[in-house]
């Protein structure tokens, strides 16, 4: 994966050869504080870049300064420099304790406040992350808390020798360190919390002096996906402790090897600083260095800085550059961090991490076209790509697991795998995928598994595919294994850790720590050499023949050597082994893809291509390399882009060509072409033959240019320069070399010139460009077929980028009505759509494509009408039954003679049935005229609704629907007997309705007695709740001839509690007796009804009065309740009482009788609630007649034909 680098760039000397202490860079404004002896305070600014898009490093190597004011009022050396970026404040301390803080007023600098406490000076002090306070540390134990406008907040004398001070990012805990190596947590108010842990910081009994502390404060965001330090501490013998929060028990502790000066994080807590001086093996005495580290504790970069030693370090905003206070020099370094990204044919994906999300973002930039894909990854580690795949690392939800994501160009992923450890180095092929920790590698055959799942297969391959699984993994130190286990993952350590890695098609480099790289084979997986480079490898990487490696180290020292092990320069030892090339301040490098003695160099801010390692004139750049290919070299701005990561622009994107390019290209420009050929000759390589080829059509020199594909083996060039000198027109084959150079419009006119419109329109034929083929066409040339055509590509150029509007003029042109009806579907235009219907002729096939679009969307009239005009009826009755049309469906079949349409009816109720959707299905058998099965379903649900008692007024509306559809199917009987046969006597219609009721219940199951019996349920019950006891009992004592419809327990517990009210003792009795009597009662409850019926006789004689009893208002009733319930009597449905006199009528409904002197002005029917008519004289047995709707079913009136809505409103109860 991508590391960091970093190069000296500049260098500012102090006057007078001051030496300089402390320095800070403010990251907002960009101004430089540096203090030293004498006390020397300047504040520097350097230019800052143009926003043209040039390069940081032209300016950072020989910027010049816009700001150098020297600020006064300090005597002695400067100590300490700190900056309030919010405020815009300097906050400076000298060795006497003086503290000055200097505010900025048009372009300079003055002092704003002075404090001098005189008893000991100040050792550090540092503002909070929003600039709000500062806390001030003395040698002697002194803490001051201030506040941005100068006011003292608090004070406390501290037993202790502080040496540094660190406020947490949100100002709620404060960090005291002293010179004995401890760490003291304290409040915001200044009291104590706890001591930091500091142990695993001791080092062999040496001195534990704290010379560093730094907490990141967050500003760029920290990704929540997985904790990552944030703090860290460092002793003066180069130990570092990194830690997530000042109570983390598992820190990371990193041992330097350093004698460490001081720390500072990068502005995005990523990289950490470490500063100091380090003994190197190739120096007689220590030199200064900075060290560079990840917050994971990753040592990636050392840079060697002249100089005695650096007192001080700080860091620009950008994060890409750093400042060294360094003797009585000010040295600037530019730095180039790790960015995670790729390049893959003619896209770049790279990461980066937005403030406001806790993931990570993935980009994936198309940079000829401009598209972005963005996609989001958790836990996310780092990114390869190479050729037309790129690979993607993320940390596993499992401790110490990875997953391993292929993916295209377009993000979209392929394939991924998990591996039992956490990767750290990735690096992909077009074959391979290797991806290892310190320890462990594991690589995978991606392409191997894409020939497995392939349907050819050959010997060759099978033979590979013995010599490597698709997936394998082994320990660095052990022998390399060719299979993979996840159980039997290594977990030893090694002294010897990995710090890069390689992989080609065909061979496998490993850089490890001390500076060895292994060379292994593949598909083979053996190792077949070792060489040392005499320092960390941080980066590898192979040319196209893989036979030469070149590596950059830890110090930036870049060599390029042989790994083919004929020459014997791999060997176990590595003592024979030579370099091919060295140089210094190397941190990129990229070799050309077909050229293996090609390669393109990054040093510091010049970029060298070496050929045959012999270098070229140097370019100017600071752009990571992207590809080598063709004498091209694309490289991009990492550093800008991710200024702006969320709006790449193609300027960040630079083509640089090699020397020889370049040197071809004037070669051709001012010299003869034969100059040119002898030049390319001596530097032959296939793009400069193709350049002189072009060259040569250019100037229709086809003997030049049929040499010049000769030599770059281009056989369609040779077969295009044949083609032009069989023209005998010039005109006309610089036309044709126009083509070849992609100057359609340039060709276009010189065919026009020529009078030959037909090239022009073959020309724009040829590629797609349809809209000058129809302007060229309608201009005189070409034929209506042609521009029928063009209208018809034209419709689909708009109709493929979904602009239908616009496709649709087109195709309505082009008269394709195919292609219109997609586009109007699309639209939803249904009405366009329909008026297509009355454009097409009888029995044209698309008017059925049009009526399976309108029946799609419900639309099924206008589909029946495309249905039935092209002569597809059985389509058009099969629309209406999908969308349950079921009269539209009925008359279809009926008009056109369709004799399976009520078969269809019933096999799609039966479904409904099984379905236990008995609404529907009893509507489907009403609408087929199946009158007799949806009365064998009603009186089924009515049954079921009787049994549960739970609503009885529900069940009493399913008999009354039940009881009239049997009704009208007799009528329906009636009316087809006398339609077919007029002669047909009434014994014969008698006996066929008979036939009819064949199955039906009629003693158990007649619905006309069933709704009478719950109807005198309810009216029971109304009757007991509204006082009525009398008419309660007696409509109790009618219940008990429907015992096979209710429960005779049901029946007899309502007439013992009205007679017992009542005071009807024997009826009572008698009603006990039943229920004792009754075999479905449990002993339990029999022995109950007795115990109830005992308390009750012994207070009361079992006897009847011989009248009803008048409470309180004159009744008009029956003398006996005897005569009440008479069984021969005709019974007034309204009241339950016996009809003796003459003023009634009869409902010509149900055909039951009502006592005018009941009805109340009642317009419906109490027990089947249809509507009364009244005649203007009654008389006895009077039938009162019925409209023909029906009333509803509840308390409200509602007219309707024959499709009775009660029937809605009690389907959707049923459901």
């Amino acid at each position: 994966m991508n590391n960091l680098f970093a190069y000296l760039s500049k260098k500012i000397a102090m006057p007078n050869n001051v030496l300089l202490k402390c320095l800070s860079w403010n990251g907002e404004q960009g101004w430089i504080a540096c203090g030293g002896e004498n006390g020397l305070l300047k504040v520097l600014k350097l230019e800052a870049p143009s926003k043209s898009g040039k390069d940081l490093s032209k300016t950072s190597g020989s910027s010049l300064l816009s700001m150098n004011q020297t600020l006064e009022g300090h005597k002695n050396q400067v100590m300490v420099v700190t900056w309030n970026e919010g405020y815009k404040k300097l906050t400076t301390s000298d060795q006497n304790g003086l503290i000055i803080v200097w505010m900025l007023h048009k372009g300079m600098w003055f002092e704003e406040m002075i404090n001098n406490r005189n008893k000991s000076f100040v050792k550090d002090m540092k503002w909070t992350a929003d600039g709000q306070k500062i806390c001030i540390v003395y040698e002697d134990g002194a803490v001051i808390v201030g506040s941005v406008d100068g006011n003292r907040l608090w004070g406390k004398e501290l037993n202790l020798q502080l040496a540094k001070v660190q406020w947490s990012p949100d100002a709620r805990v404060i960090l005291f360190c002293t010179t004995h190596g401890e760490c003291h947590i304290y409040d915001s108010n200044g009291n104590a919390v706890s001591k930091l842990s500091t142990k695993q910081l001791q080092g062999g009994g040496l001195s534990n002096y704290i010379v560093g502390i730094d907490w990141y404060t967050g500003r760029e965001g920290i990704p929540q996906d997985y904790e990552i330090p944030v703090l860290a501490l460092c002793t003066d013998t180069g130990r570092v402790q990194l830690m997530k929060h000042e109570n983390d028990d598992q820190p990371i502790i990193v041992d330097t090897k350093m004698k460490v000066n001081g720390i500072k994080w990068n502005p995005a807590g990523t990289v950490l600083a470490v500063f100091g001086q380090q003994h190197v093996a190739t120096e007689p005495g220590p030199s200064s260095v900075v060290s560079f580290y990840s917050n994971m504790g990753y040592h990636w970069k050392t840079l060697r800085v002249p100089g005695a030693g650096i007192s001080s370090l700080s860091w620009e905003g950008s994060g890409l550059r750093v400042s060294m206070a360094v003797d009585s020099f000010m040295y600037f370094a530019n730095i180039k961090p790790p960015v995670p990204w790729g390049y893959m044919n003619g896209t770049m994906v790279y990461a980066y991490h937005r403030p406001e999300r806790s993931d990570h973002c993935l980009t994936f930039w198309h940079i000829e076209r401009g598209e972005r894909i963005i996609k989001f990854m958790k836990r996310f580690l780092g990114v390869m790509a190479c050729n037309q795949y790129c690979v993607i690392l993320t940390r596993n939800h499992e401790a110490e697991h990875s997953s391993v994501l292929l993916c295209n160009s377009i993000g979209s992923p392929i394939e991924t795998k998990v591996i039992p450890f956490e990767g750290e180095f990735l690096s992909i092929s077009n074959t391979f995928i290797v991806v290892t920790s310190k320890t462990m590698v594991y690589i995978w055959n991606f392409k191997e598994r894409a020939t497995k799942n392939g349907s050819g297969t050959n010997s060759g391959s099978e033979n590979i595919r013995s010599l490597l699984e698709d997936e394998s993994t082994f320990h660095i130190d052990d022998k390399p294994s060719r299979s993979y286990n996840k159980t039997q993952i290594s977990d030893k350590k090694t002294t010897n850790p990995i710090s890069c890695i390689c992989v080609s098609d065909s061979i496998l480099l490993i850089g490890r720590e001390n500076g060895t790289i292994h060379k292994y084979s593949l598909p083979h997986l053996k190792k077949e050499g070792s060489k040392s480079i005499n320092g960390k490898p941080v980066k590898i990487t192979m040319n196209c023949k893989s036979n030469t490696a070149a590596s950059i180290d830890v110090h930036g020292l870049f060599k390029v050597f042989s790994i083919q092990s004929e020459r014997n320069v791999l060997d176990k030892t590595g003592n024979k082994s030579t370099l091919l090339l060295e140089r210094k301040d190397v941190w990129d490098m990229k070799w050309s893809s077909d050229d293996p003695n090609l390669l393109a160099v990054m040093e510091k801010n010049r970029m060298y291509v070496f050929r045959n390692f012999q270098p070229e004139e140097p370019i100017t750049s600071t752009a990571d390399l992207c590809h080598f290919d063709n004498l091209e070299i694309k490289s991009v701005k990492i550093d800008e882009l991710l200024k702006s990561p969320d709006t790449p622009h193609f300027e960040l994107v630079v083509d640089h060509h090699t020397k020889a390019l370049r040197d071809v290209q004037e070669v051709l420009n001012r010299a003869s072409i034969t100059d040119a050929y002898s030049f390319i000759m001596d530097n032959s390589h296939p793009r400069l033959w193709k350049l002189l080829a072009e060259h040569s059509l250019q100037n229709l020199n086809f003997v030049m240019a049929d040499k010049a594909f000769v030599q770059c083996a281009d056989f369609h060039g040779i077969q295009f320069v044949k083609q032009l000198q069989s023209l005998d027109n010039k005109k006309l084959q610089q036309a044709e070399v126009c083509v070849f150079f992609k100057k359609f419009n340039e060709a276009e006119r010189i065919y026009l010139e020529c009078e030959r419109p037909d090239l022009a329109i073959d020309l724009r034929m040829k590629f797609g460009n349809w809209f000058k083929v129809e302007k060229l066409l309608q201009n005189g040339g070409g034929n209506d077929e042609m521009l029928i055509q063009s209208w018809n590509k034209m419709g689909d150029y708009y109709s493929d980028r979904q602009m239908l509007t616009k496709a649709v003029q087109y195709y309505a042109q082009a008269k394709n009505t195919e292609q219109l009806i997609e586009c109007l579907y699309s639209l939803e235009d249904y009405s366009a759509l329909t008026k297509l219907i009355h454009t097409l002729p009888e029995g044209h096939d698309l008017l059925q494509t049009i009526g399976a679009k309108l029946m799609s969307v419900g639309i099924c009239n206008d589909a029946v009408k495309a249905f039935v005009k092209s002569s597809n009826i059985n389509l058009a009755i099969d629309c209406c039954v999908t969308l349950n049309q079921w009269q539209n469906a009925i008359r279809l079949a009926e008009n056109h003679n369709i004799q399976h349409i009520e078969e269809l009816l019933i096999e799609y109720a039966n479904k409904q049935i099984e379905s236990h959707k008995y609404s529907q299905a009893i509507e489907l058998f009403r609408k087929a005229r199946k009158h007799n099965e949806s009365a064998r379903l009603l009186l089924k649900v009515a049954k079921a609704e009787t049994e549960k008692m739970s609503d009885t007024r529900k069940a009493k509306k399913l008999y009354v629907l039940c009881a009239l559809e049997l009704d009208a199917m007799k009528s329906s009987t009636l009316s087809d007997s006398a339609a077919s046969s007029p002669m047909r006597g009434a014994g014969q219609v008698l006996n066929g309705l008979l036939s009819m009721d064949i199955g039906m219940d009629y003693a158990n199951g007649n619905p006309w007695k069933g709704a009478e019996a719950l109807h005198y349920w309810n009216l029971a019950h109304k009757y007991l709740y509204d006082g009525d006891l009398d008419g309660a009992m007696r409509v109790a004592m009618l219940l008990t001839d429907y015992e096979g419809i209710l429960k005779a327990r049901e029946i007899y517990s309502l007439l013992a509690l009205t007679a017992f009210y009542n005071r009807y003792y024997h009826q009572t009795s008698k009603a006990f007796m039943k229920l004792e009597s009754l075999d479905e009662i449990s002993e339990i409850d029999k022995q109950a009804y007795s115990d109830i019926a005992m308390s009750i006789f012994t207070t009361h004689r079992p006897t009847d009065p011989k009248k009803l009893r008048n409470q309180g208002e004159r009744r008009h009733v029956a003398p006996s309740m005897k005569d009440d319930a008479a069984k021969n009597k005709e019974i007034c449905v309204a009241s339950g009482r016996v009809i003796r006199d003459s003023k009634w009528k009869r409902c010509g409904t149900c055909k039951h009788p009502l006592l005018l002197a009941e009805l109340h002005q009642r317009a419906h029917c109490p027990l089947c609630h249809a509507s009364l008519v009244s005649n203007t004289t009654p008389q006895k047995s009077q039938n009162i007649g019925l409209n023909s709707s029906y009333a509803p079913l509840g308390d409200e009136e509602v007219q309707g034909e024959e499709e009775d809505p009660r029937f809605k409103n009690l389907f959707s109860a049923l459901n």
